[in-house]
């Protein structure tokens, strides 16, 4: 028993160092540079997503996404896996140029929606992102599984027929309102290099 709990253990372990505590002046993706204050933690890619994920209290918690370069053809989400005999049709919303700001704006709501979560767009506005003109869209998703009721921003931008865009949910009651002041200031030292 001791044995199990030991290699237990170790391999728990294991899988802690590849989380990546990033504070202050930053890179993702290659592309992005962005000022992270306070420190955010880096999560590993399981799964290969077309997004990094960031969290400061956990995944479960809170997620700051960030796509770059996401080219034409290429997914925000990957659908989920479909059981046998499943019917559903769940696609990844797939990004391709000369989009309406209107489309853009869908292509984040059916990547949080793509696993079944309920999602309202509360505000979509004009902004800047990464140095260039693009959007922010305010939004909710109610998780499917676990019921709970996350707020949402997303600023996104094309460049050079690329995508990239910088995405904050937490729950709406307490962490995202305490939360909020800290991604803002992210988005807005958001800068793509070329």
């Amino acid at each position: 028993m001791k044995r199990l709990f030991i290699i237990l253990l170790v391999t728990l372990l294991a899988g802690c160092h590849s989380i990546v505590k990033m504070e202050g002046d930053q890179v993702i993706g290659d592309r992005l540079s962005v000022k992270l204050a306070p420190a955010w933690n880096q999560m590993p890619k399981i799964v290969a997503t077309p997004f990094t994920v960031l969290t400061r209290e956990g995944t479960s918690v809170d997620q700051l996404r960030v796509w770059v370069g996401i080219k034409p053809g290429g997914a925000l989400a990957n659908p989920p896996p479909r059981r046998p005999g499943d019917q559903s049709n769940a696609n990844a919303p797939v990004f391709t140029e000369g989009l309406s700001e209107e489309q853009l704006a869908r292509l984040f709501e059916v990547a949080y929606a793509i696993d079944d979560s309920i999602v309202r767009v509360t505000k979509l506005e004009p902004s800047t992102f990464a140095g260039a003109r693009g959007l922010r869209m305010e939004f909710t998703v109610s998780g499917k599984t676990d019921h709970v009721i996350r707020q949402g921003i997303v600023w996104m931008s094309v460049q050079r027929g690329e995508l990239s865009a910088l995405a904050f949910t937490a729950p709406r009651l307490g962490f995202f309102p305490r939360m909020r002041a800290d991604v803002e200031a992210i988005a807005r030292s958001a800068a793509l290099k070329p």
